[in-house]
């Protein structure tokens, strides 16, 4: 049974009683997930930074920088909640690495699933 990434995105927990190679390969598409998660969220937080920096800057220009610069600030706000939302979905990797890592050794002493 493959993963079902709209469910763990969700609820950022991971069940299965699969085959080994099933949960690995499900690892896979966790370790793929988290990779995006952590791209956009850095992504994101240097959008809030360079909104964060033109609007102060543009708070004191003369003529329409003050109009201009608050346009920023709440983009600054908006690029911060959108990179919040991004946080739920980035994995620590050390969960999935773990169980890469422990579930070959142990596949030899797994019964069999059919």
């Amino acid at each position: 049974m493959a993963i079902d990434t709209q469910q763990f995105r969700r609820e950022g927990c991971y069940q299965a009683k699969d085959s080994p190679q099933a949960i690995l390969a499900d690892m896979t598409v966790i370790r793929g997930l988290d990779a995006t998660a952590e791209s956009k969220q850095g992504l994101w937080g240097w959008l809030s930074v360079l909104f964060l920096v033109v609007g102060i800057i543009a708070l004191f220009v003369g003529g329409p920088g003050p109009i201009i610069g608050l346009i920023f600030l709440v983009g600054f706000g908006v690029a911060l909640f959108v990179r919040s939302g991004h946080k739920s979905s980035n994995v620590e990797n050390r969960r999935y690495e773990l169980v890469a890592g422990l579930l070959p050794p142990l596949e030899a002493d797994m019964i069999p699933m059919r």
